[in-house]
Order: C-alpha cells, then sequence, then structure tokens
C-alpha cells in the first residue's frame, strides 16, 4: 500500500510539473490566474479627455496591491499594477449608445477582451458622465410594486402587483414625457412634456402651456393667457381692457372736484347743488384709496400702461 501511495505522489508531482511547462507565460504570477480571464479591481487615477491625446475617451486604472513589496515599489514611483488606457465598454464609440465614465479615483472593476485583449471597465463605484443615446426610444423610472411575501402563495417578483405609484421618463426622437402618479386616478398623476413645439405641465385641473403663440395658466375654465398683443385675464378670448387704477382715481377725483365747484343758476343767482357735501365726500373717499392702495386699488393685481 506504501508503495502504490509513493507512485501516485510522483505522478502528481509529474502532472504538476507538466501544468506548469504548458501554463508557461499563461498564467499571471502574481495571482497565480490564467491571463486575460481575472477580474481585477482598482481605482481611476486618470480620465483622459484631451481630443488630440490618442488615449482620449479611456481612462488609467491603478490595481489595488496586496504586498508590500509592490506597495513599496508603487510608492517609490514604479508603474506596478497600473492599467493605462483603459477603454470604457468593450464597444468602443463614446459618441453613440451607452457610455458610462467613471469618477476620478472611484473603484472600478476592469476585465480583458480574449479577442482583442483590450482592457475594459465592467463595474464603477460612482460615475461623472452616464450617456445613454438610443434610437427610437429610452425609458427611465420607478415602479411600485407590494411588497413580496416570502410564502408558497406569494406571487414571484415579476408578477406583484403594481400600486399606482410610479415615476417615469420617456424620452424619443421628438419629445421628452415625464409623468409621477401617486394612484390610479388622474387626478392623482402630474404630466410635463416637451416638443420642439411647445411645454406642457399639467396636474388635474390646473395647466401651463408655452409655444411660440402664447403663455396659457389654466384652471379648470379660468385662462391667464400672454401673447404678443397683451395679456388676458379670465379667458383668452376676453375684450374688455383693463383699467388702470391709478390713472382712473385721479380721474375720478378731477371729476368729483368739478361737479362739487358746479353752480345752478336760480332766482337767487348762482346755487352750490343741494348734495355738494356727497360730491366732497366721494372725493376725499377716491383721494385715500389711491393714498393707501385700497378700496377698488387691487395691492396684488398690477396692470402695465
Amino acid at each position: 500500500m506504501k508503495h502504490i501511495t509513493n507512485d501516485l505522489s510522483a505522478n502528481e508531482t509529474i502532472y504538476e510539473a507538466i501544468r506548469q511547462i504548458a501554463f508557461h507565460k499563461l498564467v499571471n504570477p502574481r495571482t497565480n490566474v490564467m491571463k486575460n480571464t481575472s477580474k481585477i479591481s482598482g481605482y481611476v487615477v486618470k480620465v483622459h479627455t484631451d481630443a488630440d491625446d490618442a488615449l482620449c475617451g479611456t481612462v488609467d486604472v491603478q490595481e489595488y496591491l496586496s504586498s508590500l513589496s509592490e506597495q513599496q515599489s508603487l510608492e517609490n514611483g514604479l508603474p506596478v499594477g497600473l492599467h493605462e488606457g483603459v477603454y470604457l465598454s468593450a464597444i468602443q464609440n463614446n459618441e453613440n449608445g451607452m457610455v458610462i465614465i467613471p469618477y476620478l479615483y472611484s473603484d472600478v472593476v476592469i476585465t480583458t477582451d480574449p479577442a482583442t485583449l483590450r482592457e475594459y471597465v465592467i463595474q464603477y463605484s460612482h460615475a461623472d458622465t452616464v450617456q445613454i443615446d438610443a434610437h427610437n426610444k429610452v425609458v427611465i423610472g420607478v415602479t411600485e410594486t407590494k411588497e413580496w411575501e416570502d410564502s408558497e402563495d406569494s406571487p414571484d417578483i415579476d408578477e406583484l402587483e403594481k400600486t399606482g405609484v410610479h415615476a417615469h421618463t420617456t424620452y424619443t426622437p421628438v419629445s421628452i414625457l415625464s409623468e409621477v402618479a401617486k394612484g390610479d386616478n388622474e387626478s392623482d398623476k402630474s404630466i410635463f412634456q416637451v416638443t420642439a413645439d411647445n411645454i406642457v405641465s399639467q396636474h388635474d385641473k390646473s395647466q401651463i402651456l408655452l409655444d411660440a403663440k402664447q403663455i396659457l395658466a389654466k384652471y379648470n375654465a379660468k385662462e391667464i393667457v400672454i401673447k404678443e398683443d397683451g395679456v388676458y385675464l379670465g379667458s383668452g378670448s376676453a375684450k374688455e381692457p383693463g383699467v388702470l387704477g391709478n390713472q382712473l382715481a385721479t380721474l375720478l377725483v378731477d371729476w368729483l372736484g368739478t361737479l362739487s365747484q358746479m353752480m345752478t343758476p336760480t332766482m337767487m343767482g348762482p346755487q352750490p347743488p343741494a348734495n355738494l357735501a356727497k360730491f366732497v365726500s366721494l372725493q376725499a373717499k377716491v383721494n385715500s384709496y389711491k393714498a393707501s392702495i385700497s378700496g377698488f386699488l387691487s395691492k396684488t393685481v398690477k396692470v402695465a400702461e
């Protein structure tokens, strides 16, 4: 039995020797992992943004070093574990599609494309820029569902009932639509839509519209409309001109003052009107309105000349 055991040990030794020879230059001696197959953890030490630089659109990643000698070498300025020109994705086109640029000094995990031997980022802790550029549609949002229960009767995660609470933004080539809802009723929903022609914001009975011809603020049937030719209160088809309060007050004061000086011919000679005291009282009242911004002069609504 002892002789058989020794033979097995010798066979294992021979096998390991042959394996080492076969894997020569294929195994990373520092990590003892097959080259181009491992995931490397590190942090971003440089982001190449210079358009004239051949490495533009890539990052430099420094590995986290475990051995003391490697750390000392790094502290002495030797580029141990430094990966230069790491691509942001396996498909290098930073003008279209999805691109994520990690934040400087953020943690990343990189790997190697075995076909091209290019290194690229597959995970990151903090993003500096996130680009999503699609041909037809991009939808970003959150949809609330009822809590999953650990029981035999509980539905699968993808079958959980929706609560109606959600926040979604949909991008198309011609529009942006954002919707936030706290229930299934239309009154519980807010919508914000942008197109090349207009901007619309709506919640229940309230609506704001901006386009090239007007700004419309609407609640139920009441409107405030701003157009090139003026401001319309109550309705966009309003026809009655607005009154300038100060000028109206001045006119009334002058008018009442003239009436208080009116004289009527009588057999006894010119006499003031019998109700002169009322004209004087009204004149004083209008003067007080004008001085204190009260009465028929609004404190909150102003009309431009």
